[in-house]
């Protein structure tokens, strides 16, 4: 590639050859605590968004659905209540709804803590469509995150790289 000027798609420059960006990114997180299941996994929905520059995220269904194919980093994070040290809660960012390889951390709480905050993050390939769902589960009845959108205690973001 070479030239004075070179142009591609939207974007040009003074010299070489630019191609169109394909930005998609979201950041969202709790507004108030939501319950977290007993030795299950559920979705936890963020209810609400700093950004979602390609309305990638569904805040109902707690799903980020892929506009563009290609590779996303996801990041997430729960801060959960706990009563003891031997109780644990659980993080994952699954893919489809399946489990994926590095998008799991259980988390026990440290000595003379009341939370729990699990956090995970990895790559992932997606293809237009696929989707990304944060969930949540804990060792023991009565859980609940901790929802402050000020504080971003629990939080869940995507950003195409």
């Amino acid at each position: 590639m070479s030239g004075i000027i070179g142009e591609v798609g939207s974007k040009s420059g003074v010299i070489g050859v630019f191609p169109s960006l394909e930005v998609s990114a979201f950041r969202g997180s709790l507004s108030s605590s939501v319950a977290v299941n007993y030795d299950t996994y559920a979705v936890i929905a963020m209810n609400d968004e700093a950004f979602d520059i390609d309305n990638s995220y569904d805040m109902t269904t707690g799903r980020f659905t892929a506009k563009k194919a290609g590779k996303y980093f996801a990041q997430g994070q729960l801060q959960i209540n706990v009563i003891n040290t031997t109780q644990f809660a659980g993080i994952m960012i699954k893919k489809n709804g399946a489990n994926q390889d590095g998008a799991y951390r259980p988390s026990v709480s440290s000595s003379g803590s009341n939370t729990s905050t699990p956090s995970c993050s990895t790559i992932f390939s997606l293809e237009i469509g696929d989707y990304l769902e944060l969930f949540g589960g804990a060792s023991f009845t009565s859980a609940t995150t901790y929802g402050d959108a000020s504080l971003l205690a629990t939080f869940f973001s995507i950003i195409k790289i």
